[in-house]
């Protein structure tokens, strides 16, 4: 059972990882103009030329800019590559056979799987007791 979802996560989080490797490498920022850029600048006006812009939002909605900021693709990888970790450690625990351990890890792959309970393939006997 575990096998499968560690099969199945790890093909959830390449594909996440994939599309977030296509929005660019910087940590995004949101100087507080509506605009959310690539690169720290004070205000778009002042922007390098070669700053992107990955969104615009109305300025009275700064709460949606932070929360999309605090999301960007750069934390998306990492989240994403500390998972892997995750799955990588199950995969050496279990060739060493240590028991415990795997416990604990299974324990602990079923929890970060939850995030992504609505996607194609995800069992209900995943979920964490």
């Amino acid at each position: 059972m575990i096998d499968d979802l560690v099969t199945w996560l790890r093909q959830q989080l390449t594909h996440l990882q994939q599309i977030a490797a296509t929005c660019g490498a910087q940590d995004w920022r949101y100087p507080h103009h509506g605009v959310i850029v690539d690169r720290d600048v004070d205000g778009w006006a002042n922007a390098p030329d070669d700053a992107r812009i990955f969104g615009f939002v109305d300025p009275d909605r700064s709460d949606e800019a932070l929360h999309a900021v605090h999301h960007d693709p750069a934390q998306v990888r990492r989240d994403i590559d500390a998972d892997l970790l995750l799955l990588d450690t199950y995969d050496r625990a279990a060739a060493h056979r240590a028991g415990e351990v795997l416990s604990g890890l299974a324990t602990a792959i079923k929890i970060r799987a939850v995030p992504h309970d609505h996607r194609p393939g995800y069992r209900e006997e995943w979920r964490p007791a």
